[in-house]
């Protein structure tokens, strides 16, 4: 069966388009990928693995979510449970498709098995799609990819001091026809008739209701892994000692799917503002807000320093960890 070598060719065959959504980024890409290629509603489905507000997508959406069962099977297997799920999902509705998503995580590497995936394509997810990896090679084999997915499981866990960079570096593989960023330095590595550039954001503005209007100061937490149960009351004093002329905090994407550590963290900001600054909700798109007017970020390093700059806003970085 023929693979996809191009987005024109996805077009002509009038293909199923499954998005996997796991952070708001990736969400805003699929939405100027959507609205650029005029992507038939009827066509698209997306699965959510976190509690990732999708509406902005206006398609059919299928939660996901990474269950205890799911994180164990991965432990002994290192497979991904979920991502199985989503091939037999996928498989159900019985057409060739297309997979979008921010890189290959081990979801990602079940769905790509099906017999049914036409291409694969990458949308721009922050930080990762600038550092340096190089693209490797995709192989079938489900020895070769046990192996990798190993690698994958163990090396996450452990930063590069150097470069900050998370140690395993193969996130982006050979057989995707496009790259899909917003800004030119996207995915430096990628042939250069394989990235694709996305900036009509008049489309997202046409699409997106802004719920920061007027709130010009956002302070941005870190992942909560960068962080020890007893380093966050004094990082969240930080962050909020920069907000207190008024502002608001949005919680790193990690939070979502941790109810009980989101709520912490939600009583700790509260609690060291004395309850001058809110936590905004998850719904919101950063990214969409900049759009609207100029904001001012403050927080560790992230992606949000480069959007910051490249969509008129500004950004201060806080050592929090």
């Amino acid at each position: 069966m023929e693979e996809v070598k191009s987005i024109d060719n996805v077009i002509e065959k009038d293909l199923l388009h499954v998005f996997i959504i796991n952070s708001p980024m990736v969400v805003f890409v699929a939405k100027l990928l959507i609205s650029t290629y005029g992507l038939k509603k009827e066509n698209i489905v997306c699965y959510r693995l976190r509690k990732t507000d999708v509406s902005l997508l206006n398609c059919h959406n299928i939660s996901n979510e990474i269950s205890f069962f799911d994180r164990l099977f991965k432990r002994l297997t290192y497979r991904s449970s979920s991502g199985l799920r989503i091939k037999r999902s996928i498989e159900r509705m019985r057409r060739r498709f297309i997979l979008y998503s921010g890189w290959d995580i081990p979801e990602v590497v079940e769905v790509l098995n099906s017999r049914l995936c036409a291409g694969q394509a990458y949308l721009e997810e922050g930080q990762m799609a600038y550092n340096e990896y190089e693209i490797y090679s995709y192989n079938k084999d489900k020895s070769m990819q046990k192996k990798r997915l190993k690698e994958q499981f163990y090396s996450l866990k452990r930063i590069s001091p150097q470069t900050n960079e998370y140690e395993f570096q193969e996130y982006f593989n050979s057989r995707a026809f496009a790259f899909f960023g917003i800004l030119h330095e996207s995915f430096p590595h990628t042939p250069s008739h394989k990235r694709v550039i996305l900036n009509n954001f008049a489309d997202i503005k046409m699409s997106y209701k802004p719920k920061l209007l007027g709130v010009k100061n956002i302070g941005l937490t870190c992942s909560p892994r960068r962080l020890l149960p007893e380093e966050r009351k004094g990082a969240m004093k930080k962050l909020v000692s920069k907000l207190l002329d008024g502002g608001v905090i949005k919680l790193h994407p990690d939070f979502i799917n941790n109810r009980q550590l989101k709520k912490e963290m939600v009583r700790l900001i509260e609690e060291v503002s004395c309850g001058k600054v809110a936590v905004c909700c998850d719904s919101i798109l950063i990214e969409a807000e900049m759009l609207f007017e100029e904001k001012l970020f403050f927080g560790p390093l992230t992606s949000t320093e480069r959007y910051a700059k490249a969509l008129g806003s500004k950004f201060e970085a806080i050592k929090l960890y």
